[in-house]
């Protein structure tokens, strides 16, 4: 995963964050950004659209975090994460809206709704150590051990299943490695 876009300014973002700040009732509403339908989408459309949603919703955290409390590292990232900060900073509805997942999206992807029960370190911990794809999944498991999580064991599953891929993957490469060299020494 680029993390890079956590780098750059999106003025045009903060602007509307801002705006939907603002207002007394106001909440940042990502469809006012990403406008969806998602029913009348294509499949492609329809994970440009949540990758989008996802890194938008990311970007919010980060900045709110990293340069509005001036969370320096995760740890006082961790201990600012309190529901009146989620709550103060209208964050709350970027969790319960469904836009942060992990794992690859339309494959039974895990989200990240719950600010009550911790799944804001998660994604502080993602973010303030810009994790790949494994690593996501493997920091959702080790922060909800011990929780009754149907989640988690969905995460497990996935988790063996990449694996699994990806030493599939090592032996097909290294099949294909070996026939090359084999077919450069018997000429």
């Amino acid at each position: 995963m680029d993390w890079g876009y956590l780098d750059e300014l999106d003025c045009n973002l903060l602007y509307t964050y801002a705006k939907g700040f603002a207002k007394c009732s106001g909440r940042f509403c990502m469809e006012k950004i990403h406008i969806s339908d998602e029913e009348e989408k294509s499949e492609q459309e329809q994970l440009t659209s949540a990758e989008r949603k996802r890194q938008t919703a990311l970007y919010i955290i980060w900045c709110v975090f990293r340069h509005v409390l001036g969370c320096r590292t995760l740890e006082e990232a961790e201990a600012s994460a309190t529901e009146e900060v989620l709550r103060k900073y209208k964050l709350v509805s970027l969790l319960k809206n469904r836009h942060i997942y992990i794992g690859v999206y339309g494959d039974n992807e895990i989200y990240l709704y719950k600010y009550d029960e911790g799944d804001i370190n998660v994604i502080l911990e993602i973010l303030y150590n810009r994790y790949d794809m494994m690593a996501q999944m493997e920091c959702f498991v080790r922060r909800t051990e011990g929780k009754q999580r149907t989640t988690r064991n969905r995460c497990l599953k996935k988790i063996k299943a990449y694996n699994a891929m990806l030493l599939e993957s090592d032996r097909y490469h290294a099949l294909a490695k070996k026939q090359i060299e084999n077919g450069r020494n018997s000429k």
